[in-house]
């Protein structure tokens, strides 16, 4: 869903350069945009787990990561099953962050970077574990990384490069 939203409003922003700085409120919408979308991403698959069951609990305390890892399960994970109340703690984990997904929209700086961190960490253990990804919801989280920051990163890694190549030559 949030890669579909990005797709929708990233057209209404216009041409940039790759060192054009300039505000711009049409931008700052359409990241906002791509941002709750993929907060609604996570807190809509706590909603279908909801009305699927027609209770959290039932979910959480339901056999799903069982289901999941007899079916498509790595030889990583098989052990897994020989211990059903971790899955199943697991699974409450998975439902804690999946509610914990709005936080995203307030918090800041390294609250919002612990946050992100355990999303990525649970798209890399579902790869791991059952082999499925969700590589384009990955990609939207960056929407709320300050990646206006990595120009002048790579522009000194840029100058650094040509400097120690000039040298070479020199020699």
């Amino acid at each position: 869903m949030a890669l579909m939203v990005d797709t929708l409003v990233l057209p209404t922003v216009g041409a940039a350069g790759y060192r054009d700085h300039t505000p711009s409120e049409a931008a700052g919408w359409a990241v906002r945009c791509v941002q709750v979308a993929v907060v609604l991403t996570y807190f809509g698959s706590v909603l279908s787990k909801w009305s699927r069951t027609g209770s959290l609990i039932v979910w959480a305390n339901g056999s799903v990561f069982t289901w999941a890892i007899t079916r498509r399960g790595s030889d990583l994970v098989a052990w897994s099953l020989d211990y059903p109340y971790l899955l199943r703690a697991g699974q409450w984990g998975l439902l804690g962050l999946e509610m914990l997904s709005p936080l995203a929209l307030v918090l800041r700086r390294r609250w919002l970077w612990l946050l992100i961190s355990l999303f990525m960490a649970f798209h890399l253990s579902t790869f791991i574990a059952i082999g499925i990804h969700f590589l384009p919801t990955v990609v939207c989280w960056t929407a709320f990384l300050p990646l206006e920051r990595v120009v002048p990163v790579v522009d000194r890694w840029r100058g650094r490069v040509r400097r120690v190549r000039r040298v070479r030559r020199s020699r």
